[in-house]
């Protein structure tokens, strides 16, 4: 069966989502270090992002709502250096909040899209979070006209790597998941999970460590995912 759509992970795939905190962060972590004798900003953050990406399946399933999850995981960083003072977590929120419109396509994104249109496929964005953030970020990098339809965790009820979450995209593209590759930076969520879902094809885009997982195909970057799902040249899908 040919490939006649293929869905898109957001954050960290079609978008930069550290454009604007690193140019935040930098502020933020002198207020830490003069707080706490010591402050390691690398560490801070290894810390902090190793526990967030776990702790938002909490968020996802409703458990705990966004302010305790991002809570939660500032107070985790800076747990070697002591306890999370309130007038510091409302310092690193507020950056957080204000990086969020500081995002950005990355380069090769609405061309990757674009070319993969004018071949007659189509487009969706599959994507965890909470609405309300997610549709901020979608405004503001204005994509939505580029693709055929938008699914959001908590909108549709279901999270990747749920197989139900890939179904209701895919139904939104009006396909068969055999019908359907998933491109994402996540290598559970986005990659394993697809496959795993009955998805045709995965392209893992390597924007953060781990393992490729088998079957799927292995892109630096998104320039890279037309020819590595075979639509390359002037290639267009059967039928």
């Amino acid at each position: 069966m040919a490939i006649r759509g293929i869905l898109f992970d957001l954050d960290f795939t079609l978008v930069d989502n550290d454009v604007g905190w690193r140019q935040l962060w930098p502020h933020v972590a002198a207020q830490f270090a003069t707080r706490y004798p010591g402050f390691d900003p690398d560490e801070f953050e290894s810390r902090s992002y190793e526990f967030a990406d776990g702790h938002y399946e909490l968020l996802l399933r409703g458990e705990i709502d966004y302010d305790t999850y991002r809570r939660d995981y500032v107070r985790h960083g800076v747990e070697p250096w002591g306890e999370l003072h309130e007038d510091l977590y409302a310092a690193y929120a507020d950056a957080r909040t204000r990086s969020v419109d500081l995002i950005e396509l990355f380069d090769d994104a609405v061309e990757t899209v674009r070319s993969l249109r004018s071949r007659g496929l189509k487009i969706g964005i599959l994507t965890n979070g909470p609405s309300e953030l997610q549709r901020r970020k979608l405004r503001r990098i204005g994509i939505e006209s580029e693709v055929d339809a938008v699914a959001v965790s908590e909108e549709i009820g279901v999270s990747k790597p749920d197989p139900q979450a890939y179904a209701r995209a895919v139904e939104m593209l009006g396909l068969e998941a055999g019908e359907v590759a998933m491109v994402g930076d996540h290598a559970v969520n986005d990659v394993a999970g697809a496959l795993a879902a009955g998805l045709a094809a995965a392209v893992w885009v390597e924007r953060r460590p781990g393992d490729l997982p088998e079957g799927a195909h292995l892109a630096r970057e998104l320039a890279e995912v037309p020819r590595l799902l075979g639509f390359s040249g002037a290639d267009t899908p059967d039928g």
